[in-house]
């Protein structure tokens, strides 16, 4: 904390005030540096309805943030610390949690379950279809065509966001029984 309090210009006791210890101070760089590469894209998406649009919209902001190499690099100089810090590990998995939260989000708010707290299969692979593709635009120096990747990955999210939208549908219909299922009812619509 002192070397980096000396390269601030700060008083070390101002900055553990501030962020505690070393791992305080790495979860508010990570989550400042997620901030500002999603802030433009989180505004963008705000104006799209839920839908595929929204869906494509945020797979090209994803395309963005890979291409940032050197925000991603600093991302991943982050990432190394919790391999060796089970605190700051800890405050990235976290991090990790609010992230795809905001995904969810972007995507257009789905979710697989109605508890607010589950974890969505898309949001996992998704970003870490994003966290592989940085770290390789950032090491595949050849002419690789990423923006072909990527539409390739879109193509992957909108279909996937339709299944899940119909599976979600299909299941509130099957636990809804209070309606009843035309497939499996009368002319005069009871069920059989």
């Amino acid at each position: 904390m002192s070397r980096i309090a000396d390269a601030a210009g700060e008083h070390a006791a101002s900055i553990t005030y501030h962020y505690g210890n070393k791992a305080g101070l790495i979860a508010a760089l990570s989550d400042s540096l997620v901030r500002d590469i999603t802030a433009s894209g989180l505004a963008e998406l705000d104006r799209l309805e839920p839908g595929d649009k929204r869906s494509r919209a945020t797979i090209k902001i994803h395309e963005r943030v890979a291409a940032d190499s050197q925000s991603n690099l600093a991302f991943l100089e982050i990432m190394t610390q919790g391999f060796r810090d089970p605190e700051i590990a800890e405050l990235l998995s976290d991090a990790y949690e609010s992230y795809r939260r905001v995904h969810r989000e972007q995507l257009g708010g789905c979710a697989a379950a109605d508890d607010e707290g589950s974890v969505w299969p898309l949001d996992i692979l998704t970003l870490a279809v994003l966290d592989g593709l940085a770290i390789q635009i950032m090491l595949d120096r050849k002419s690789t065509d990423w923006s072909a990747v990527f539409r390739y990955w879109e193509e992957i999210v909108v279909e996937l966001m339709h299944k899940t939208k119909v599976g979600r549908e299909q299941t509130a219909s099957r636990v809804d029984s209070t309606r009843p299922n035309p497939e499996y009812a009368d002319k005069d619509g009871a069920s059989l």
